[in-house]
């Protein structure tokens, strides 16, 4: 039920953050690449609530308390078998690096694929028309290549963390001999046991291990999430902002300029738009027409000028009311 819920409450989220943004943002977004965080990168966050979580707190109960039996046994094997523990944290921490930085580029990738077969898909006519299949085919492939080297590279450095974890606990069991062999206070039966709880203290460990791959998995996913949900709406409301009155007379564009990063698409814009007359804007395309309605609509904001409702200008009414 918890991973189930993380998904309902992420997808959730999603879709409202996605709602509060503007057209103009979303349109600077592939499509594809929006439903691959819905669908591959909300399963990974799944994936990871339910069997890493689990695994932490079943698995980390398991090693404290034969960590605890193999201190009570004998406290001096216990800090000869824990000597390896430092040795593993600089390898473990840098393929742990190792597997969220592939992780994340190939759920980058994944999310251009999808957005590519999104686009492929809709402008298929156009596609066919002009026999551009074999260089969408290209691209695709060049894509899927290079996802599936990033996921080979990333699953060499998973791999790489469970073997060493079996050789770190081979050293730790060769220490414990050596030491034991050469200290005459150590009893056979006490060393019996303390060797049985070392080794059963190595399954759980090693699962652990295999969750925490989960567990970074998650988070590279988590990442391009929240990168989705804490994107603010391009615009806001202003402070003390109150409902608009209803229009009686015009809507006027007060000397509006409108760029869209270099590209200017408005510049000193005088319009005038009168209630109860259908005004028509005509012109080739980029002309600005588009920019006209999404500034009415307040899906941006004019970078110069103003736009006055009445009179008054629409930044001091809500744009709920607007629209």
């Amino acid at each position: 039920q918890f991973g189930q819920r993380t998904v309902a409450w992420l997808r959730r989220g999603l879709l409202d953050a996605l709602l509060r943004q503007s057209p103009v943002q979303l349109a600077a977004r592939m499509s594809g690449d929006l439903l691959s965080r819905f669908s591959a990168d909300v399963a990974a966050v799944e994936t990871a609530a339910i069997y890493a979580v689990g695994s932490w707190i079943r698995d980390g109960l398991q090693i404290a308390v034969l960590a605890g039996v193999a201190v009570s046994l004998d406290w001096r094997l216990a800090l000869v078998a824990l000597a390896v523990v430092p040795l593993a944290g600089v390898p473990v921490a840098r393929l742990t690096r190792s597997v969220l930085r592939r992780t994340r580029e190939g759920q980058t990738r994944l999310g251009g694929m999808a957005g590519q077969l999104r686009e492929a898909l809709g402008a298929v006519r156009t596609v066919q028309a002009y026999g551009a299949e074999g260089a969408e085919a290209t691209r695709f492939a060049a894509r899927a290549d290079a996802h599936a080297a990033t996921l080979a590279r990333a699953a060499w450095a998973r791999a790489a963390v469970p073997a060493l974890t079996e050789v770190l606990a081979a050293v730790a069991v060769a220490l414990v001999l050596v030491w034991a062999a050469g200290n005459v206070e150590v009893a056979p039966e006490r060393l019996l046991s303390f060797l049985a709880a070392l080794i059963l203290l190595y399954q759980p460990a090693k699962e652990l291990g295999r969750a925490s791959q989960f567990a970074t998995q998650g988070a590279a996913a988590a990442e391009r999430l929240l990168e989705v949900l804490e994107t603010p709406p391009l615009v806001t409301d202003a402070a003390g902002a109150k409902g608009a009155p209803r229009l009686t007379r015009a809507v006027r564009f007060d000397t509006v300029g409108l760029a869209y990063g270099d590209r200017p698409a408005l510049s000193r814009l005088e319009l005038e738009l009168p209630v109860g007359k259908v005004t028509a804007l005509v012109g080739p395309s980029g002309g600005g027409k588009s920019s006209v309605v999404s500034l009415l609509f307040r899906f941006v904001r004019p970078d110069t000028g103003r736009i006055l409702w009445d009179g008054t200008d629409v930044e001091a009414c809500t744009i709920s009311s607007l629209r």
